[in-house]
Order: structure tokens, then C-alpha cells, then sequence
């Protein structure tokens, strides 16, 4: 199965976004509030500060004690903001792609919440790569941020993205080659974040 049919078949129902999903292909009167920025998501971001301290909308850096994938989150991705919301899921996707070349689910660990189903597929998926000995050469995906749109609760943010699979090649560290994945058109999703005392995280996601 592909990435993308995978992410469909656990996408999880968010309740609260009939109006989202109902959008069609203007997004002018779905109700979202459009992106500034039509870039797609590229390398992972190396510098950045962790968590902020409460959930002020005031802008807060991390706490020095943060580590891992939660201690490089970009500071534009540490804000209590619409804009601070898509930072982070942009942030979310180059990680991903990182863990998918690293072969190592630790670029994502503690960026979902526990319950994130979409997070724990793809740490699951992982650590079976990781255990295989085997790593993705390139890219696996491309991201484009389309805007956000309401949560059901107003500590959490829908961002609506558009994801695209990438030809990719999975390989053993002696470039011998275990798998090759074919491209596949964009799907759209929604991807609802929410404020923590320590940042955004990712806590469901459903498809289009």
C-alpha cells in the first residue's frame, strides 16, 4: 500500500469540520483563512528554540531542556498562532522526511500527542525500517500549506494541507534496493494541532 493510501485508510474522523470538507475547490468560501505562503515544505529546519512556558498567544521560546525533534522546532513554529500552527505542520513533514532518510522514527518522537494515530503509524513504520537496516535515499513527500479553519476546541488549529508522494527508493545501507515507491497525485488533508504547555503538537488528521 502507498504512503498516501496509507494515511487515507487511518486518516481519523474530526468532528467540527462538515464546512471544511464541503469546500469543494474554492477556498475563498470554505471558510479558511488562505496561507501567505504557497511554498512546499523542504529540508528540516536546524535551529530553532523548544517549548514555551504557557499558553499565551505572546510569542515563547522553548525551555533549554527540550531535546530531540522537540528541541529544533523553529521559533516561527513556537507561536500560539495561525501562522505558528502551519510552521509547525511544515516543521512535522520535513521531520518525517528526515526519519524516512535516517530510517529512524526519532526525528518525529514527542511532536504528536500519545493519541495521534496518524504519528503512531508512521513510528510504527519506522521502527520496522529502523530494525530492517534499511533508509529512504530522498524525499518521500512534498507538503503544501492551503490555509486553516476551526477545531473543536480553541486550543486546536485545522491546517489543510496538500501532500504529494514522491518517487523514492527505500535501500540497505549498501545501496542495495528493498522497495521502491512510486509518486502519487496530491491528497488533500486536514491536520488538527494543538497548544500544550510546551509548543504545538499533532493530534489527528483525516483526509479530504
Amino acid at each position: 500500500m502507498s504512503r498516501p493510501k496509507q494515511i487515507a485508510a487511518v486518516a481519523l474522523s474530526v468532528a467540527g469540520l462538515a464546512a471544511l470538507a464541503a469546500c469543494g475547490g474554492d477556498d475563498s468560501s470554505s471558510g479558511l483563512t488562505p496561507t501567505s505562503s504557497t511554498a512546499t515544505s523542504s529540508s528540516p529546519s536546524t535551529t530553532g528554540s523548544a517549548a514555551p512556558t504557557s499558553s499565551s498567544t505572546t510569542d515563547k521560546t522553548s525551555t533549554p531542556t527540550a531535546t530531540g525533534a522537540r528541541a529544533n522546532i523553529p521559533e516561527a513554529a513556537m507561536k500560539n498562532t495561525k501562522a505558528g500552527a502551519e510552521a509547525f505542520v511544515r516543521y512535522y513533514s520535513d521531520q518525517l522526511n528526515l526519519a524516512y532518510r535516517k530510517g529512524s522514527p526519532a526525528p518525529i518522537d514527542g511532536l504528536g500527542t500519545k493519541n495521534c494515530e496518524f504519528c503512531n503509524l508512521f513510528i510504527s513504520e519506522l521502527r520496522a525500517i529502523e530494525k530492517r537496516g534499511t533508509h529512504y535515499e530522498s524525499r518521500v513527500h512534498d507538503l503544501k500549506i492551503i490555509g486553516t479553519g476551526p477545531a473543536k476546541r480553541a486550543s486546536d488549529i485545522t491546517v489543510v494541507t496538500e501532500i504529494t508522494e514522491l518517487d523514492s527508493r527505500q535501500v540497505y545501507s549498501t545501496g542495495r534496493v528493498y522497495k521502491v515507491d512510486k509518486g502519487e497525485p496530491p491528497l488533500r488533508l486536514f491536520e488538527v494541532v494543538r497548544w500544550t504547555a510546551d509548543g504545538w503538537r499533532l493530534l489527528e488528521v483525516s483526509k479530504a
